[in-house]
């Protein structure tokens, strides 16, 4: 058995068929008859509805290939087993309906009594949530007012920053005061609830504010993919490196570059990472040091469940002592109060020991044995991007912009 190919579908919705890059890679590679055989590891990873499970299977069945669930026990080359996926994917369908249908009505009842979808940490600078209700927050309701009237003022996001650093001392980005002006909260409304919280200015003035910021901002459009997008940790402030274009201009062509910098130490100014990471250059480090990523970290999981494993006691152990623990509260031989305090204890020893062993994740894995430089140059940017986001949630640099650690996704 060869190895054909990996196509990885990372981030995008199991129902958008069309926006699977990944998928439509593999179905093209199906018609030129490449496959036979396709391994997954869940039938949902595979689809989410009946319809778009025969879309498929429709194109497998024209060309002889067939498909199994490593996780799962599933196949198709039976009429039962034709039958059983039939039933278990009409199931998940009307479950995960339901389930939408629920979650949708919860939030229109949130919205209709003014209550709050989200938490503080996810409202702009000048809000928060109290009492499930979306207020003005106390500790920056005057700066915020203040903030607005510079703004209006001046015109200028990036002149209303530095003045709230000098005048206030305020710790504000660029970022969070875009965030500010461009949400409708400002004004008192969200979702169509236009009585959803206290406002801060009134809807005219926003859309004032709204035109003054489409004058400013410049919309920029570009065929450019950052393959590592909110991949790689700043080694200064902690927060994820941007990507911008760079290109050289020489008398026969012209040569366009990715780049990924700070923007906190190039904008803000908060940060003492001023140094620069080509695309290029992280592609090739990480070529060169996968491996040696992905066996430390096989081999920090092993140890881990072993660690585990020793400090752990059996189930049944911890099952059989909340029994005798019953048995001695029953017998009125402690008080609710201590019995409360070790059976709580017992509970969380027992969903500890109930947890799986640690094991290092199906992408990485699957990478064992690979010839990854290979199979690395026949990808496309997006492809490129899908299989790193896949496999990969943090790229941490040193300040010499060399990689230190990896943290691969769960």
């Amino acid at each position: 058995m060869m190895l054909v190919d990996l196509y990885i579908d990372d981030g995008v919705s199991a129902v958008k068929v069309g926006k699977r890059l990944a998928l439509q890679r593999l179905l093209q590679d199906v018609k030129n008859g490449k496959i036979d055989l396709i391994l997954f590891t869940k039938l949902d990873r595979w689809g989410r509805s009946v319809g778009i499970y025969y879309q498929i299977q429709s194109v497998l069945d024209e060309y002889g290939v067939i498909w199994k669930a490593i996780d799962e026990d599933y196949e198709i080359e039976t009429s039962a087993g034709k039958f059983k996926v039939n039933i278990m994917m009409s199931v998940a369908q009307q479950e995960r309906d339901r389930c939408s249908e629920r979650i949708k009505d919860a939030f229109e009842y949130k919205l209709k009594n003014g209550e709050a979808l989200f938490g503080s940490a996810a409202t702009p600078i000048g809000f928060k949530v109290e009492n499930k209700q979306i207020v003005h927050d106390p500790d920056t309701e005057q700066e915020v007012y203040a903030l607005i009237d510079y703004y209006c003022t001046f015109r200028s996001v990036r002149k209303a920053m530095v003045y709230m650093r000098e005048e206030f001392d305020m710790d504000i980005s660029y970022k969070s005061i875009l965030t500010l002006f461009k949400s409708t909260l400002l004004y008192g409304s969200y979702r169509g609830n236009d009585q959803y919280c206290k406002p801060y200015v009134t809807k005219d003035k926003f859309d004032e504010m709204q035109k003054y910021m489409g004058k400013n901002i410049k919309n920029v459009k570009t065929d450019r993919t950052y393959i590592f997008s909110r991949m790689l940790v700043c080694p200064g402030c902690g927060g994820h490196l941007v990507g911008f274009p760079a290109s050289t201009v020489t008398k026969t062509h012209k040569f366009r570059y990715e780049y990924y910098r700070c923007n906190r130490a190039f904008n803000g100014m908060t940060c003492d990472f001023r140094k620069s990471l080509s695309q290029t250059s992280v592609e090739k480090m990480l070529l060169e040091s996968l491996d040696k990523f992905m066996t430390d970290y096989i081999v920090d999981c092993e140890v881990k469940s072993e660690e585990k494993a020793k400090k752990k006691r059996s189930e049944s152990s911890i099952r059989n002592e909340m029994n005798r623990l019953n048995d001695i509260y029953m017998k009125g031989r402690i008080d609710v109060d201590e019995y409360d305090l070790k059976y709580v204890a017992l509970e969380r020893e027992l969903k500890d020991a109930s947890e799986p062993q640690i094991k290092p994740s199906n992408a990485v894995l699957g990478l064992k044995g690979v010839n990854l430089q290979a199979l690395y140059k026949s990808f496309t940017d997006e492809e490129k991007s899908a299989f790193w986001h896949g496999l990969i949630e943090d790229i941490y640099i040193d300040y010499d912009r060399n990689i230190i650690n990896i943290i691969f996704c769960k």
